[in-house]
């Protein structure tokens, strides 16, 4: 399996990681294709990272509110705040609070292993049962 390595800057820190591509043999000049899920696993870590390292700033913030697929708005009900003071802690008008933080990190280290299990226990099943691999679950 190839592989190419992604990179993300956030707030001053530089993380790497391999993830799996393709490469079309029609359109070469596209490069690296990298499946939405792969991705996902990679920003999963990401967010793990922050966490795990108590980083702060708007940039990881914002990182782990769009990870947790929620909106501005969203994270400012669940933190009790307007949504204009979420919007300046991401555009680095003022710093993100070191408790907002910390729970919105939580947030996304929680849901990407809870995706990472979910993931294991599919492929499980799949290899078990012969069932598919991909289930769409919508919630909205």
């Amino acid at each position: 399996m190839r592989t190419t390595e992604l990179e993300r800057k956030l707030d001053g820190r530089t993380f790497r990681g391999r993830v799996p591509c393709s490469f079309s043999k029609k359109r070469p000049e596209l490069g690296p294709l990298i499946h939405i899920d792969d991705l996902e696993v990679f920003e999963g870590k990401l967010a793990q990272r922050i966490f795990a390292e108590k980083l702060r700033g708007p940039q990881s913030f914002r990182l782990c509110r769009s990870f947790c697929s929620m909106s501005m708005q969203a994270v400012a009900d669940l933190l009790q705040v307007d949504r204009r003071t979420v919007q300046r802690w991401e555009s680095e008008e003022s710093p993100v609070p070191p408790w907002a933080m910390l729970l919105v990190a939580k947030m996304a280290d929680e849901r990407s292993k809870g995706r990472a299990v979910m993931r294991t226990w599919l492929q499980e099943l799949a290899d078990e049962e012969g069932r598919p691999t991909e289930i769409d679950l919508d919630v909205a």
